[in-house]
């Protein structure tokens, strides 16, 4: 996961990025401010052939708005959305909570990963177990995730 700022794009311009599966490129945002150079970065990730994937985009507040607005022009930039599944049960608040579930409605979320940085967020994989969002996406099966394997 790339982190959308200068050094992202010295990467960029140098092709020295690490795409993963079919040339895809997970980035990140801010959480504070949405980045003045966002659409230029997405189109200078096409022009070199990558597949942009936005990383947990429920947890960028700036996105949210009621109609999802923001959230649409971005995936009809092209871009791919991953899901954080944490933020299905509430990890990163009720804002979170409710834009993920909001853009799963919507049939916006392409892939699904988590942020595991301890042990102790094993413990929201059972909470996942019983989450209807996370069983739409599955039963659905419109997730990308099973495309990277081959």
């Amino acid at each position: 996961e790339y982190y959308l700022d200068g050094h992202f794009d010295k990467l960029l311009k140098s092709k020295d990025l690490m795409p993963f599966g079919n040339n895809y490129i997970l980035f990140e945002l801010s959480y504070m401010f949405k980045p003045n150079n966002l659409e230029h970065a997405i189109f200078d990730m096409q022009l070199e052939n990558y597949r942009p994937i936005l990383a947990h985009p429920e947890r960028y507040n700036y996105l949210i708005d009621k109609d999802l607005t923001k959230f649409k022009q971005i995936k009809d930039s092209g871009v791919f959305f991953q899901l954080n599944l944490f933020s299905l049960v509430g990890a990163y608040g009720p804002q979170s909570q409710k834009c993920a579930e909001q853009l799963i409605k919507e049939n916006m979320i392409d892939f699904v990963g988590t942020d595991i940085h301890n042990e102790l967020q094993l413990q929201y994989f059972d909470q996942l177990l019983q989450n209807q969002h996370l069983d739409y996406l599955l039963n659905k099966d419109i997730l990308l995730n099973k495309t990277l394997l081959a």
